[in-house]
């Protein structure tokens, strides 16, 4: 008979503490050299992309916002100034900063971060032992020192397992935090399984606490990193549907109030969460490099570049890694290795699988199923996918060989996690499960043989020593986070304005536009300011394709990605580097070195530092740390007045903007159902009023004008004709240099459905209910190159022929006539034949012509006049060019659409106008 070990409430508390400071004391050895550097150094490599500074940024702001700002912490007017950013779908580690939020004071945020995260490892470890503990007490009813120590063991492989320290090595702090996953399972288990509901009250609390923390922890879980909800719903159907025979009278109910306090818990981001996936389109583009983001199935027994014996060099991987994005090959697998489980840890799991079948049958299906999952949509085995199975295949065709992932990138919302690596937290919980039942067997096998109960805790122990040895990551890199000092002359000025920092860049997953550096984003807790640029993880296209607009930081991303700046940009940037500062309420830039290593930055940052030097008016306050610090000279006077449409206004207009027109004296911009435009220099001292002169139209039409996404009075009801519209906005609104005025229409309309028909071709004269679409792409454009497209109606309507391509269509009908392709790159009778083609054309008809190849070397004067007869202006006037035309024949010259280039293809259409108007903007006016 098995000895039952029954531990007073007094000696339970004393054993927990025991537990929690055994991991702590863990995690001063494993994460070494953390402890020695908490106040100045946080988890991460300065090889990598510096993503530790977002989640020390994310606690730092979380407070700021709230406290200081009070604002809400899910959208920040302090990054990608002035447009703004939400950070609902942002990798918030959000719980995690609440926690934070009463420390900081007196700890800071790196200390607090990482006080936080080694916390979040102490409980990863703790619950994993209270979960290993009481299933083995409720499957095998076992307890005493063997039991413990088994799920000691099973503790300390979930909280230092190598999983963890690679993600905290690469900064990816949400990872880390899965203190609350373990703490879920328990309760959840505890929830179904539960016991038979009591005949008092004073047992109804201990009946319902389970469900309650069920849907504490899965609310915690969820408030860390979204997609563990997914993870946990996967893990809880696999236990729901592999434990029916242990479910419990009354576990619907619990469930219930398990889901309903997660959701109540979680809803003040869970329900923006909802609303912003439901309501947009960038949650996942295509399959956001899930293949290079999976498990190769040789890294389950491969050691990580953390291990200090077995592994490759930590700072080499990375850079192979970055280099295997453009040599395939370079590195060990097309990511970092972040799935390790271990040779001796797949054996312990075997064991426990082979003495207990029955009882760990869950957690083995979690182990293979989530094993599964982690090697993503195709199974790579040593860095290859594609597979001829030694010539299985025809003609040595390769294949990819699908996995179950495939099926959950087509399910809503599900399909937003495109790192299937990250299936590994709850993989390697359900190795940890397994281990503490295999760890008991030999335990208690020990203890049997010797009859002592100290025999099977030091085996236990030993197991244990040895599963952390192969997990070993030391030392676990990290990088300084102490902000340059020079960012003090910044925090000193007591003005409300924006600092732009080089490298200048704007990211989000899925890539960067310029040259971002994550520790400029911290660095705002430093001076405490606006910053144009930052790191984000899913945002609407425009705030990434505005910057590519403007002057100055166009020619600056061109330049830090080793491009040349056309001399016209570098024109049009000497004219308007002040106003470009001023729009974007530029007061200081800060200029970092570049981290060694890091390309393309790193050999372009002296380039970009002249050009600024050059371009924009500035004066040098600071020099030290490495770090350059420029005051931008004051604007002569303040703005007070935008006309659309005139040139350069486009750089005031972010989002929902047409090209427009000009009526007598006034030119305009088309804005289209909610158009966003900038006014600087608006003082957030008092009231702003903003008057604007725009015609509807189509009525019915009303406006509805905010500032900073907040409504200025009631919506306004346009007349017909221009309107002059006048609103205030209140000094509460505005915040900072510049303003966002949005205008929300009620209604857009497109003209080719509320107007009549008149589809001109060019300046012809001619009208045709087609449809049309030419493109040409000449020699000597790469992958571009030799290419004659036209389309018709939305129909392929080409020869593609190398050589002219010639398409008649009748304007009346819209119908395709004939289709012609000559190799004018042939000869000269082919030539000949492309004249007497055009020639015997039929006056009034609408003609297409589209060049392939080289097409132009038989080409002569009789062609440019063929073409001429066309309405052409000049023909293909060089050797080697993409040309194309749409044109009538019989038309006067230079009335067609013509199109030609020697470095870039060409393209030219004839459609009707379908873009959704609403009004046009003529002017806006604005003053204090």
């Amino acid at each position: 008979m098995r000895r039952r070990y029954l531990p007073t409430n007094l000696s339970r508390r004393r054993g927990h503490l025991i537990v929690a400071a055994f991991y702590a004391l863990l995690g001063l050895l494993l994460w070494w050299p953390l402890p020695a550097r908490l106040l100045t150094h946080v988890p991460g490599s300065e090889t990598w992309a510096f993503d530790e500074y977002t989640f020390v940024w994310n606690i730092w702001w979380f407070r700021h916002a709230l406290l200081d700002l009070g604002t809400n912490p899910l959208h920040s007017d302090y990054l990608f100034y002035p447009l703004g950013i939400d950070l609902v779908l942002y990798t918030y580690n959000i719980l995690n900063a609440a926690v934070a939020l009463p420390l900081l004071d007196w700890l800071g945020p790196v200390l607090a971060s990482n006080l936080i995260l080694v916390g979040m490892t102490v409980l990863s470890g703790w619950g994993t032992w209270l979960l290993v503990r009481w299933l083995l007490a409720r499957t095998l009813d076992v307890t005493g020192p063997a039991a413990q120590a088994a799920a000691w063991g099973a503790g300390a492989l979930y909280a230092f397992g190598a999983y963890r320290a690679v993600y905290a090595a690469l900064g990816h702090y949400d990872m880390v935090s899965t203190g609350f996953i373990p703490l879920f399972v328990l309760f959840f288990l505890k929830t179904l399984w539960g016991s038979r509901r009591p005949n008092n009250e004073v047992r109804a609390l201990r009946y319902w606490a389970p469900a309650l923390l069920t849907g504490v922890f899965m609310a915690g879980a969820l408030l860390n990193e979204m997609i563990f909800g997914v993870f946990l719903a996967i893990l809880g159907l696999i236990l729901m549907a592999m434990t029916w025979r242990r479910v419990a009278r009354g576990w619907l109910a619990r469930m219930l109030v398990a889901v309903l306090v997660a959701a109540v818990l979680w809803a003040p981001v869970g329900v923006p969460v909802v609303r912003t996936l439901l309501s947009t389109d960038y949650v996942l583009a295509g399959w956001g490099d899930a293949l290079k983001l999976s498990a190769d199935l040789f890294s389950f027994v491969a050691p990580t570049a953390l291990h200090p014996l077995w592994g490759p060099e930590w700072v080499q991987e990375l850079r192979d890694v970055q280099v295997n994005a453009v040599a395939p090959g370079t590195s060990r697998f097309s990511d970092v290795n972040t799935v390790f489980v271990g040779v001796s840890t797949l054996l312990l799991c075997a064991l426990a699988v082979a003495r207990f079948r029955r009882v760990v049958g869950p957690w083995a299906v979690g182990l293979l199923g989530f094993g599964v999952l982690t090697l993503g949509p195709l199974l790579q085995v040593g860095g290859r996918y594609l597979w001829s199975f030694d010539n299985l295949l025809p003609n040595g065709q390769t294949t990819a060989v699908p996995l179950p992932f495939v099926l959950l990138h087509y399910l809503p919302i599900v399909q937003g996690n495109r790192a299937a690596n990250r299936f590994s937290v709850v993989l390697l919980l359900c190795a940890a499960v397994l281990v503490g039942y295999a760890l008991w067997w030999l335990a208690r096998l020990f203890e049997e043989r010797t009859r002592r109960a100290s025999a099977g805790v030091f085996v236990a122990a030993g197991l244990t020593a040895l599963l952390l040895v192969e997990q070993l990551s030391l030392p676990l890199p990290l990088t300084d986070a102490r902000p340059p000092r020079g960012y003090e002359v910044i925090a000193e000025d007591p003005d409300d304005f924006a600092v732009l920092t080089l490298p200048l860049g704007w990211r989000n997953s899925f890539g960067v536009t310029g040259s971002e550096d994550t520790r400029n984003q911290w660095y705002m807790a430093a001076h405490g300011k606006r910053l144009v640029q930052g790191n984000i993880s899913r945002a609407p296209d425009e705030k990434f394709d505005y910057w590519e607009r403007l002057p100055v930081l166009r020619s600056l991303i061109e330049i830090q990605n080793d491009q040349e700046v056309p001399e016209e940009w570098r024109a049009e940037d000497e004219a308007r580097a002040a106003e470009t500062m001023r729009l974007l309420g530029v007061r200081y830039v800060a200029v970092h070195p570049a981290v060694p290593n890091k390309p393309p930055y790193e050999q372009n940052r002296e380039r970009a530092l002249q050009y600024l030097l050059d371009v924009v008016p500035m004066e040098q306050v600071y020099e030290g740390d490495d770090l350059l610090v420029y005051r931008v000279a004051e604007p002569d006077a303040a703005m007070n007045e935008l006309d659309f449409g005139a040139d350069g206004s486009g750089i005031y207009q972010v989002a929902g903007w047409s090209e427009g027109g000009q009526e007598g004296a006034a030119t305009f911009n088309w804005a289209m159902g909610e158009a966003t435009f900038l006014l600087p220099d608006a003082n957030e001292d008092e009231p702003l009023t903003i008057s604007m002169q725009v015609r509807p139209f189509q009525l019915p039409q009303t406006v509805q004008p905010l500032v900073n996404e907040q409504p200025t009075g009631e919506p306004v009801t346009l007349e017909p004709g221009w309107n002059e519209i006048r609103f205030t906005a209140p000094a509460a609104v505005l915040d900072g240099p510049t303003a966002r005025v949005t205008l929300r229409f009620s209604r857009t309309d497109r003209p080719v459905d509320v107007l009549p028909p008149t589809r001109l071709v060019g300046s012809t004269g001619v009208e045709t209910r087609a449809e049309i679409t030419v493109k040409s792409a000449g020699p000597g454009l790469g992958e571009l190159g030799d290419l004659a497209w036209i389309t018709v109606n939305g129909v392929d309507s080409s020869a593609h022929r190398a050589g002219t391509n010639v398409t008649v269509v009748d304007p009346e009908t819209g119908a395709v006539e004939e289709v012609q392709g000559f190799d004018t790159t042939a000869n000269e009778f082919e030539r000949d034949r492309l004249h007497e083609f055009i020639a015997g054309i039929a006056e009034g008809k609408i003609v297409i012509v589209a060049l392939k190849g080289p097409a132009t070397s038989f080409l002569n004067l009789d062609t440019v006049a063929a073409f001429k007869t066309l309405g052409a202006a000049t023909g293909p006037t060089d050797h080697g060019v993409s040309y194309a035309l749409i044109g009538v024949k019989g038309a006067a010259e230079g009335t067609a659409l013509e199109a030609e280039s020697k470095e870039d293809s060409v393209d030219r259409a004839h459609q009707p106008d379908d873009r959704p108007l609403s009004s046009a903007v003529d002017w806006v006016r604005w003053e204090p």
